[in-house]
Formats: structure tokens, sequence, C-alpha cells
């Protein structure tokens, strides 16, 4: 009887052991692309075909000391920049990974397999240069299945679905539980029926895969190019989509710094060099269908900024951040040398002063020495129940 007993004790401690809940950290980044994508970020903003020495003005849409005009700025480096992604993704220890504007996959798929991941691509069709990358740690799942998803034939906008099983030596096989991944980047006009129609596809079609499997969680990472308010985002939570809780002090995931334009690429009747306030906002965004507690979270979702000692900054740090405005950050006309620069406009040479930033400006704003991206990444802490528990 005391034998019996005892054997009873161990297999029940046994079984709730398997059954426990398996944490689970997943970070979601747009990492504005690789050689392409960051250099065209910043030069677009200045006239749609740039000349001459123009053509390397990183000083006037980077921010950060005067550089020479033909300097190629080194926060744009993509050598320096995927150095910099990947301590960032290794120190995050996240156990998923959703990327978009992803160009360089060969390079994530090399350096993260180094570090135990798998992943799955879907490159936008077409001659677009990017798209949506997902990863998983293969010691905690194996994949299942995938779909590639085309939101818009128009915009080229896609959607990676990859169901994911709990691998049964992590949790016992009784506890084996699956996950369906999604990552997404939507248009970037959040003003647009476009934006809104991408995103009433993508809902239609996640509300189709929880329908066929309603036991079965979903987490949606993607850079919405929309805040929670927006028409687009509530589009995407008339399904049984959950938007994850942030932390109450983050302000931005996105921040564009002042920037100058040309004014005839805005649509202005007459053409010259304005500026562009910074821009400070949340349009990253994790989602996630519970599935009757199947998944839940237990932190709210922040992001990981990088101060200049390269430590992680805090949700007060990142709060208490305030860009400058333009005029803080111009060099007076009169104080500048007596250079203009030229460039193509509606097919003819035009010459127009350039606004120049103050050597002392600060560095504010991203991408720069320590942020790699013109987003931060979010991380969210997620628990995931064994299918046998719930």
């Amino acid at each position: 009887m005391k034998l019996l007993s005892f054997v009873c004790a161990g297999l029940c401690a046994s079984v709730q052991q398997l059954d426990m809940p398996v944490n689970v950290k997943a970070l979601h980044w747009n990492i504005l692309g690789g050689k392409t994508l960051a250099a065209s970020k910043f030069f677009g903003h200045a006239a749609p075909t740039l000349t001459g020495s123009a053509s390397g003005i990183s000083k006037n849409f980077v921010w950060g000391p005067q550089q020479h005009a033909n300097d190629k700025p080194a926060m744009l480096d993509w050598e320096q920049r995927s150095k910099l992604m990947f301590q960032i993704l290794s120190e995050s220890k996240a156990d998923i990974l959703t990327f978009v504007e992803m160009e360089n996959y060969e390079d994530f798929e090399a350096a993260l397999g180094q570090q135990g991941y798998n992943g799955k691509y879907l490159k936008r069709p077409g001659s677009r240069t990017d798209g949506t990358a997902l990863f998983w740690r293969e010691n905690l799942f194996e994949l299942m299945s995938s779909e590639d998803v085309l939101l818009s034939e128009k915009t080229g906008r896609v959607a990676l679905l990859c169901r994911l099983k709990l691998k049964n030596e992590s949790v016992g096989e009784s506890g084996a539980h699956d996950l369906t991944l999604v990552g997404t980047h939507l248009h970037w006009d959040a003003n647009t029926p476009q934006q809104i129609a991408e995103a009433s596809f993508l809902k239609d079609h996640l509300s189709q895969e929880i329908a066929k499997s309603p036991k079965v969680p979903v987490l949606l990472g993607g850079d919405m190019n929309t805040e929670k308010g927006g028409p687009s985002f509530a589009e995407l939570c008339k399904n049984d989509m959950q938007p994850m809780e942030v932390g109450d002090s983050v302000s931005w995931t996105n921040w564009i710094p002042e920037t100058a334009y040309w004014t005839k690429q805005w649509g202005a009747e007459t053409a010259g060099w304005a500026w562009k306030e910074p821009k400070k906002v949340i349009i990253d965004h994790f989602l996630m269908y519970p599935a009757t507690g199947a998944l839940s979270m237990t932190q709210p979702v922040t992001p990981v900024f990088r101060t200049p000692d390269g430590s992680i900054a805090s949700e007060k740090d990142l709060s208490e951040m305030v860009p400058l405005t333009g005029n803080d950050a111009l060099v007076p006309k009169e104080e500048q040398p007596d250079w203009k620069d030229s460039f193509k406009q509606g097919g003819s040479e035009a010459e127009a002063w350039l606004p120049l930033r103050k050597t002392e400006t600060p560095e504010v704003g991203i991408p720069n020495k320590e942020n790699p991206s013109d987003h931060l990444p979010i991380i969210a802490h997620l628990q995931l129940t064994p299918a046998s528990s719930s």
C-alpha cells in the first residue's frame, strides 16, 4: 500500500509538471529593410530624383553631427546595422520573432540559425525587395504548415501564417499544443480606404482560421501603420482578435525626426524646401486570439530602446524624450555658406537653398548608432497553456 501510494504520488507530480503552462517571449520588429529601403526612406522626402551631390546629403535626412554631402551615414550602413540588430535579438532571448520590411533574409537565416531558430520568409510580389519573416526556437516549436496570404495586388502587401506545434519534449506528450503565428505589414497611409481594405481582408482570413480551429490560439505581430484608435485597427479586432496591452508610459514605437523635403513632391504649387515636423506614434502591435485561455499575456507589451551607453532604456526614459522642433535644429540661412544643391524636378534641373542642421543638434530620432531601425522592436510576454490543462 505504501509503495502504491508512493508511485501514485510520483505519477501525479509528473503529470502536473507536464501540464504546466509554458512562458513564451515574442518580439516583433520592422527592421527598415537592408541595403535598399534604409536609403529610400530618408532621401525619398527630398525630391523624386536627387542628382549630383544632393544624392548624398545625409545630414539633412538623418540626424546627428554634420557630415560632408557625399558621406554615407554610418547608421544606414547595412553591415553596421545588421550587427547591432543581431546583438539586440540575442539579448532579447525571444522565443518567437516576427519581422517586416525584411530584405536580407539570408543574413537573418544564417545568424539566427546559429542561435537555434528556424524560419520562413514571404517576399512581396513583383519588383518589391522586402517581405515578412517569422522565426521560432527549434527546441520549443516545430513547423506544421505555413500559408502565404496576398492582402492586396495593388500594394503587394502580404501576411505570412505559420502553424507551430509546441514540441513534446518541452512539456511532455500530453501537453502538446498548436499556435498560429502571423506576421504582416499594412499599407503606409492610415487615412486611406486601401489600408482598411487590407485589414478587412486579413481579418476575414483569420476569422476563417479561427472557425476551423477554435482551440488553437493565434498571435499576430505587425507594423499596422495605424494607432489603436484608427479604423484599420478596429477592423482587425472585429473577429475574436484582441489587442495586447501596452505599458502605460510607452508613447511611441516609430519616431521619424524633423526632415527637409521638396514641396513639389507633396503637391504644393511652388517649389522649395520645407520642414516636416517629427512624428512619434505607436503603430507596431501584437494582437492575439486567446482560444479560451490557451494563450495569455503576463506583462504589458514594451519596446526595446537602447541608450548611448548601450543599456535598455526604461519606459520612463522613453516617455520623457522630446524631439526638437524644426526651427530649433536649423542653421539660419544668413549664417550658411553660399551654396545650393541641384536636382531634377519635372525633367529639368532646379536649384534651391537647402536647410542645414546645427552641428550641435543632439542625436534624436531613430535609427541612430544604438537603434538600427526607424521602428523599435516590441516584446510581448505570453503564457501558452498545454491542451490537456486548457
